[in-house]
């Protein structure tokens, strides 16, 4: 046998003691094998639309709750509906193991799909996350189950045991009243929409489809409701701005992105110091499942008349001004530059203002022979005095000529101006200036 030859047995041995070593049975079979999920096999066991689902799963991850966790759950007296919508949601389609799963939350599909239960698109949805190394699961009300024992392989998935059982998400108002939106509750109490005439107004508002909310729930926009300038309009134009018609999750919440609401306005995500705002807003609660969505805490009311962001950070305006601060040597060398400059501009001074005056002079004891020897064109002493204080930029020249109303016509080129001879003027310009 050759080398090749050697290699293919191989292989194929170590396929086969690893088909043999590794357990591959389906979800009903492991569940009835591990003592800790004895409870767990027997509700399942007497639902036979369970039965028939969790047999023909592919592609799964199943989670599933200890003895401990399903005897807790059941002791609140649930309905048979409840119970089976519950371990529907406990099978997330896709593979997930433990490797697969970061500290960035993933938000995974679940086989719940019930209208009854669920009003969202592919299905209600699991947060997975890891913490060092130890993985979580969200559900509603902020639950969080933690994984026991991971990566159990099954036929077509992998099953987590978890020490809680998934908390099925219900609809928004009832998860405000549950989560003690307390302030929020007061401003719908203010607003009239506790009232029997606003219930087909809030059921409609509740019940829209694959949704995201944003929950104002602050003493602030309590007090900001109960200012003049905020009425109950703007409440209901703030609850209209303040939802989005698809799902969206924190993970989505990038600085600088917009969130279009149903009022075809946009909403402003600012990533600032570690906090989330939605417009001046700040997110105090993120990604609390719903029967139909998600919805989000803020702590202010959002006016979709201030589509702003929120005030610069006090972290960026110390460093501006600390940036302004020198150094003791720094400002030494500053000053020493600074007096030496004083000195040199003082000096330049002194040297045109000696400049001028000699050459005031020496045109005071040559003008009038100057003045005789001028053609018609020429510039007057006058106007030279002011070219020289003004610089030699032709349209300088161009606008002093026209000034000067001794000239019986303006000169065009700058070969018109004629200086005596031997007078450096442009030379003098240039050394001065």
């Amino acid at each position: 046998m050759g080398l090749k030859g050697l290699l293919i047995a191989c292989f194929r041995v170590s396929a086969l003691v690893g088909a043999q070593t590794i357990p591959r049975d389906t979800i009903l079979n492991i569940l009835s094998s591990d003592p800790q999920l004895s409870g767990l096999s027997t509700v399942v066991n007497s639902f036979p639309l369970l039965v028939q689902q969790f047999n023909k799963a592919d592609n799964f991850t199943f989670l599933a709750p200890t003895n401990d966790a399903i005897s807790l759950w059941l002791a609140t007296n649930r309905s048979s509906d409840y119970i089976q919508a519950t371990l529907q949601y406990h099978l997330l389609s896709g593979t997930f193991p433990s490797a697969f799963i970061a500290s960035t939350p993933i938000f995974i599909p679940t086989a719940l799909t019930s209208h009854s239960f669920c009003n969202m698109t592919g299905g209600q949805r699991v947060k997975a996350t890891s913490n060092d190394g130890h993985l979580l699961f969200g559900s509603a009300l902020q639950t969080t189950s933690n994984a026991l024992s991971t990566d159990i392989i099954a036929f077509g998935g992998i099953v987590h045991i978890i020490d809680k059982v998934l908390e099925l998400p219900i609809g928004p108002a009832q998860t405000i009243v549950a989560e003690n939106l307390s302030y929020f509750i007061a401003m719908a109490e203010k607003g009239g929409y506790l009232s029997a005439e606003a219930r087909p107004f809030v059921d409609a508002y509740f019940s829209r489809p694959d949704t995201t909310y944003f929950i104002f729930n602050s003493a602030k926009a309590l007090a900001h409701l109960n200012d003049t300038s905020v009425n109950i309009t703007t409440l209901l134009n703030s609850s209209g701005y303040g939802l989005a018609p698809r799902v969206i999750y924190s993970t989505a919440f990038v600085n600088g992105t917009q969130i279009m609401t149903v009022l075809g306005l946009p909403l402003l995500v600012t990533v600032q110091d570690g906090d989330t705002y939605i417009n001046y807003a700040k997110v105090t609660s993120r990604d609390n499942f719903i029967s139909n969505g998600v919805f989000h805490v803020i702590d202010d009311i959002i006016d979709p008349g201030n589509i702003t962001g929120p005030p610069p950070s006090s972290t960026n305006t110390t460093e501006a001004q600390t940036s302004m601060h020198f150094s003791t040597g720094a400002k030494t060398g500053i000053g020493v530059g600074t007096s030496v400059g004083v000195l040199a501009v003082a000096a330049a001074l002194i040297f045109i203002y000696r400049r001028k005056r000699s050459s005031s002079s020496w045109m005071e004891r040559n003008s009038n022979t100057w003045r005789d020897k001028r053609r018609p064109g020429e510039l007057s002493s006058n106007l030279l005095l002011e070219l020289f204080q003004l610089g030699t930029d032709k349209s300088t020249v161009e606008l002093s000529a026209r000034s000067c109303h001794e000239l019986p016509e303006l000169p065009t080129t700058e070969s018109a101006v004629e200086l005596p001879a031997g007078y450096g003027f442009q030379q003098e310009i240039g050394r001065a200036f």
